[in-house]
C-alpha cells in the first residue's frame, strides 16, 4: 500500500490544484541584431507543465531567395541562464512538450538577423492550492 505525505495536515492526494493555461503569440523583429527572446519566465522553477510552441511565420523583406529565412528555429529551455532543454521547431510546425526544471523559455532564429519571425505560446501550468 502506498501512503500520502502530509503536508500541513492534509494528504497530499487530496491537495486541491489550480491550473491556468497562458498563451500569446511572439515575434522578433527583422533588422535587430538580437536573434532570440525570451517568450516565457516565472519566479520560481516550473513544476512539470504542458504546452506548445508554434512557428508560423518568416519574412525578409530584403532578401532575395528561401536562404534569407530560418526553416527552423531553436527552443532553448533555460534554469538559472544555464539551458537545460533544447528543440528545432520547423517553419509551419510546432513542438508539443510535458517538462519540468525550467524557468525560462527562449526561441532563437540562429542568427537571421534580417528575418522577422513570428510564433505562438500555450502553455498550461498547475499550482498547489494551500
Amino acid at each position: 500500500m502506498i501512503s500520502c505525505k502530509k503536508d500541513h495536515g492534509k494528504p497530499c492526494c487530496e491537495k486541491k490544484h489550480k491550473t491556468e493555461c497562458v498563451t500569446c503569440e511572439w515575434e522578433i523583429v527583422g533588422g535587430q541584431s538580437i536573434s532570440s527572446q525570451t517568450i516565457y519566465t516565472t519566479s520560481g522553477i516550473c513544476p512539470i507543465v504542458s504546452g506548445k510552441i508554434k512557428y508560423c511565420h518568416a519574412s525578409n523583406p530584403g532578401g532575395s531567395s528561401a536562404d534569407t529565412v530560418p526553416n527552423r528555429i531553436r527552443v532553448e529551455f533555460l534554469r538559472g541562464g544555464t539551458v537545460v532543454q533544447s528543440q528545432n521547431v520547423f517553419l509551419g510546425s510546432c513542438l508539443a512538450f510535458t517538462l519540468g526544471g525550467f524557468d525560462k523559455i527562449r526561441v532563437d532564429r540562429g542568427g537571421f538577423d534580417g528575418t522577422t519571425i513570428t510564433g505562438e505560446l500555450c502553455i498550461n501550468t498547475s499550482f498547489a492550492i494551500h
